[in-house]
């Protein structure tokens, strides 16, 4: 993710953490690291309310921020079959927060379930997220599956070999490479710009948002019109 973003991306979930009646807020009570200490292949999140940052590194970790009263969050790990599993959870729905950030190599697959908040993602090859309300934003390069609620949806991906994305009440912004996709959209609005269906395709996109928009573009045609 680069600076300005990750820097947007803070700030943005900062001001939705303090809006919110269910997500904490205030100042961070502690912070620690978690890592696993033998060899894995998959990262599960499970939590309440928060914020999610997903980054490419070199080795696995989680690192976590709680914004609770004493008491209120805790924060549990296990490690099974190569899969390192977080349960950040909150004692009452108010005034209580987990952030995350989870570091991930090649090869390690991201599981994220969360009842509140904003996940957000940059370079991650095999990405599954259920989200209850909130919002999504990721950068991916592999098979992404992603479920909200409500809220919104952005996913840019390039060349992944299957991209679902479903909202309940919210809107869908895609922005793919390469052109040619097997495509399924069921929506209330629908706009799709450089990108064309062929049932074919290796490519495979299911995007469902039955009371919001969808909006499929070109991300090769994006980059050369914003050339100069």
């Amino acid at each position: 993710m680069g600076q300005g973003r990750k820097m947007c991306a803070q700030q943005a979930s900062l001001l939705f953490l303090c809006l919110s009646v269910s997500a904490g807020c205030g100042e961070i009570r502690y912070r620690d690291v978690i890592a696993p200490t033998k060899p894995i292949h998959r990262i599960e999140i499970n939590g309440d309310s928060g914020v999610v940052e997903i980054v490419p590194a070199d080795s696995p970790r989680v690192e976590f921020a709680v914004r609770a009263p004493d008491g209120v969050a805790t924060v549990s790990h296990e490690e099974q079959d190569g899969v390192l599993t977080v349960n950040a959870r909150c004692r009452t729905p108010i005034l209580c927060g987990v952030d995350t950030e989870i570091h991930v190599p090649d090869g390690v697959a991201i599981s994220i379930a969360l009842n509140k908040g904003e996940v957000w993602a940059t370079g991650v090859a095999d990405l599954n997220i259920s989200l209850g309300e909130g919002s999504i934003d990721v950068e991916t390069i592999g098979r992404t599956t992603v479920q909200l609620g409500q809220g919104n949806v952005r996913v840019v991906s390039v060349h992944p070999e299957q991209l679902r994305v479903a909202v309940g009440k919210g809107n869908i912004d895609v922005q793919v490479s390469p052109e040619v996709w097997n495509i399924s959209i069921v929506s209330a609005q629908e706009q799709v710009v450089g990108v064309t269906h062929d049932d074919a395709a290796l490519n495979m996109m299911e995007l469902v948002a039955p009371a919001g928009h969808v909006s499929v573009r070109n991300l090769d045609t994006m980059v050369v019109a914003a050339t100069p």
